[in-house]
């Protein structure tokens, strides 16, 4: 479980969390996708997952062209955290 203390010690742009996983669609929580992830910490102590549809991109095209991750339960179902780490998350 990634912890507020554990972002604070992280080196900057450091990619902490990677793979795949099956979350809400995007566009209709009734469904299901399945994503390959990167989750990748920020200059400050933020952080933010990047995301593309499962095997249709590469983890470094995710990483710099994939999309945000906006879902709360999504976010959480990647990178499980405490709630202060989910603050520091980049929306």
């Amino acid at each position: 479980m990634l912890t507020l203390n554990e972002l604070e010690n992280m080196h900057s742009h450091t990619i902490f969390a990677k793979g795949t996983r099956t979350v809400e669609d995007y566009w209709d929580a009734d469904k299901e996708m399945e994503i390959d992830f990167v989750a990748v910490r920020g200059e400050i102590p933020d952080w933010t997952i990047y995301y593309a549809l499962k095997d249709t991109a590469s983890l470094d095209w995710i990483l710099n062209w994939g999309d945000k991750m906006r879902n709360e339960r999504s976010i959480k179902k990647c990178v499980p955290c405490d709630n202060d780490a989910f603050k520091m998350y980049r929306f």
